[in-house]
């Protein structure tokens, strides 16, 4: 559990993108947004977020090489030109935008990537605070998109864990019968 009432505590949501269809995907992109005020979702809709968090660090990606670019903007689009690899100030940073060097993601492969940001501090009763992240990426000459939403809320002055683990839930498409085809994983764990 996490003590709303003192100090600054530190968040950690890691996630896994594993290519579960039979053949390649190609092209993955990955756009999240941290919990702050003013985000938006991939349709455009604006997130009632009332946790404002800040980066603590760059996030770090494994499994695929990939390049992380960030920006200040909690509503940028993909094309948008506040996209910068090496941010002067990380904590100012509520978007990131993950690119693989490779454009091919073969079936098995997998990227993973963590975050880590700072709670406010003092924490009220009742908060709300959403990680997104959307995954774009071609299959079979389709595009294709699909958002996971984490939430981070505060109950009884607390953040409880027990909501923490029930809002980790694996997240998959299904085509050609239950065949999962994209799968990702998040969980929220090492809060100091």
């Amino acid at each position: 559990n996490i003590n709303t009432r003192t100090g600054k505590n530190i968040a950690t949501v890691s996630a896994s993108i594993v290519n579960n269809y039979k053949d390649d995907i190609n092209n993955l992109l990955i756009i999240g947004r941290i919990p702050s005020k003013g985000m938006i979702n991939s349709d455009d809709e604006l997130i009632n977020n009332t946790i404002n968090t800040e980066l603590v660090k760059a996030i770090s990606t494994s499994g695929l090489l990939s390049k992380v670019y960030y920006s200040p903007l909690s509503d940028c689009s993909i094309d948008d030109n506040s996209w910068v690899e090496n941010p002067e100030n990380i904590s100012e940073m509520k978007s990131f935008k993950i690119e693989l060097d490779d454009s091919n993601m073969s079936h098995g492969e997998k990227l993973s990537f963590e975050t880590n940001f700072f709670l406010p501090e003092s924490l009220r009763l009742n908060q709300n605070g959403y990680m997104l992240y959307t995954a774009y990426y071609n299959y079979n000459n389709e595009q294709c998109k699909e958002d996971f939403v984490i939430n981070i809320r505060t109950e009884q002055g607390t953040i409880s864990e027990q909501d923490c683990q029930t809002k980790d839930e694996i997240v998959v498409n299904k085509a050609n019968g239950n065949k999962i085809v994209l799968g990702t994983r998040a969980t929220v764990s090492g809060i100091d």
